[in-house]
């Protein structure tokens, strides 16, 4: 009976932390990712990193290169502090081939890969407790062409 006992109560406190973070205040982000050259990616997935408080951020990039970001419920932002960020996109050979001439596909340019890991992505900000208003600028994936490589 002890043992079963000492089971529960050890559970009771491990899902009493697994919802801790929950419990931190969030701040409203918005904001914008831009190409060096001024123009803006049309899709994507951003994710925002605190590694003080270990949480996770993420939203959409929309078709004008907007986005907002959501760490526990839609739209409330991220936790105050330092954020690392990484951009993501799916891509396939859909995206890079030609489609049906009929279909007029405009999926814009490609955010280079270095921006999908945190290792790599040299993307930060910092979240205060107020609204926040970030702009986040990329390089373009380059492309092959019969000139060679172009951006």
């Amino acid at each position: 009976m002890f043992k079963r006992n000492t089971q529960l109560i050890f559970v009771g406190c491990l899902l009493s932390l697994v919802g801790c973070n929950s419990n931190l205040p969030t701040y409203e982000v918005a904001g914008t990712v831009v190409f060096e050259d001024g123009t803006k990616p049309k899709f994507g997935d951003i994710e925002f990193y605190s590694p003080q408080f270990e949480v996770n951020a993420h939203g959409k990039i929309t078709r004008d290169g907007t986005f907002t970001v959501t760490t526990f419920q839609d739209g409330d932002g991220a936790v105050i502090g330092y954020h690392e960020i990484v951009i993501m996109q799916q891509v396939g050979n859909y995206l890079l081939a030609e489609t049906d001439s009929r279909i007029k596909h405009d999926h814009g340019s490609l955010i280079d890969k270095s921006h999908f890991d945190y290792r790599t992505s040299r993307l930060d900000c910092e979240i205060k407790a107020e609204k926040n208003e970030v702009q986040l600028v990329v390089k373009k994936l380059p492309r092959q062409t019969d000139e060679g490589l172009a951006h």
